[in-house]
């Protein structure tokens, strides 16, 4: 999560190449060894990868890039796949077991984009056989965009807040359900990404662990903010005073936010064969398969809906309060995110 879609420090993540079903890499096999003679070097073609470009921090300060390409090797020994960036980043991979013998196919796989840094860089990749020899290269760029303005935002001292970046929600634990979350909101002006993640547990917040979480919520859209309001402080449904520090009068913002996209990832059978015999959604639930839930009612009541938020900028980091309810101007204490 650093530079650019290649950057070095962007290889410290393990290259994904994903099989059958999930299935990422498709491979027409033709058998070992071919009619060429042998130490015939590779051949590739066909590179496509999306997306091509992404906004400054956009998906928390990383975005995965799908690469595909064809390759073609009469030995079927392809070994290794290399990639080089013009920030001097450099990545060999080991695929042999992957390839097989495979002698043809459809190769995908996935690198992070880092987000944090604007600018434009360029990416060479090639494919590497057991003898040595080395395919043709293919090229190609990724872009980061600069941020777009701010959402027009005051905070709880009367000045202008720049929403724009990654805020973070408190590592919450439902005992009820048994379940960590961690929530991830990142503002490019009126655009957002939210990342939400669940893990099954029977502690108390632990949303650090190494484990792969249970689920992921990777929702997008727009928000528009408008009036202000005194905000009305709330506790799930019962009133509260306005938290430490907060003054009483302080005023809300209204937001109207609209989901433009929505996927839900189930990656435990057990939360796949729950959502099937509840018939979430539909039902038809995979393990590792994200399922569009813009429109179903189970996950996302409406697509567009009103909030009300408080920003205190009192102090580092800001505190970013909103709605549990969207009654107009219920601000609650619990539903907190920082910056």
């Amino acid at each position: 999560m650093r530079n650019t879609t290649l950057r070095k420090s962007s290889f410290s993540f393990v290259l994904v190449i994903i099989f059958a079903g999930l299935f990422s890499i498709m491979l027409s096999c033709g058998g070992g060894g071919g009619s060429s003679s042998p130490g015939s070097a590779p051949v590739i073609s066909s590179l496509s990868w999306v997306p091509q470009s992404a906004t400054y921090l956009e998906g928390g300060g990383a975005v995965d890039v799908k690469f595909d390409m064809l390759f073609r090797d009469s030995d079927g020994d392809i070994k290794t796949l290399r990639v080089t960036d013009s920030d001097g980043g450099s990545l060999t991979e080991d695929i042999s077991t992957t390839m097989g013998s495979s002698t043809s196919g459809l190769l995908t796989f996935y690198i992070p984009a880092d987000t944090s840094i604007i600018g434009t860089f360029t990416f060479q990749i090639w494919l590497v056989d057991s003898k040595g020899n080395a395919s043709n290269q293919l090229s190609g760029s990724f872009t980061v965009s600069p941020p777009a303005s701010p959402l027009p935002m005051k905070g709880t001292s009367g000045n202008d807040v720049n929403m724009n970046g990654v805020w973070t929600a408190p590592c919450f634990y439902s005992a009820q359900n048994q379940e960590d979350s961690l929530i991830i909101v990142t503002f490019n002006g009126g655009s957002f990404t939210q990342i939400w993640k669940t893990w099954s547990a029977s502690v108390t917040s632990n949303c650090t662990q190494a484990a792969t979480p249970d689920v992921i919520r990777n929702f997008s859209g727009t928000v528009t903010t408008g009036a202000t309001g005194t905000a009305i402080w709330m506790d799930g449904n019962a009133s509260a005073s306005a938290p430490t520090g907060i003054p009483t009068n302080a005023k809300a913002t209204s937001a109207t936010i609209t989901y433009s996209s929505a996927l839900v990832t189930f990656q435990s059978a057990a939360y796949v064969t729950n959502a099937n015999l509840s018939n979430l959604c539909g039902g038809g639930w995979v393990i590792n398969v994200a399922k569009n839930v813009l429109n179903c009612t189970d996950v996302i009541p409406a697509p567009t809906f009103p909030d009300y938020w408080v920003i205190d900028d009192s102090a580092s980091p800001m505190k970013w309060y909103t709605s549990y309810d969207g009654i107009a101007w219920h601000v609650d204490i619990k539903s907190i995110m920082t910056k």
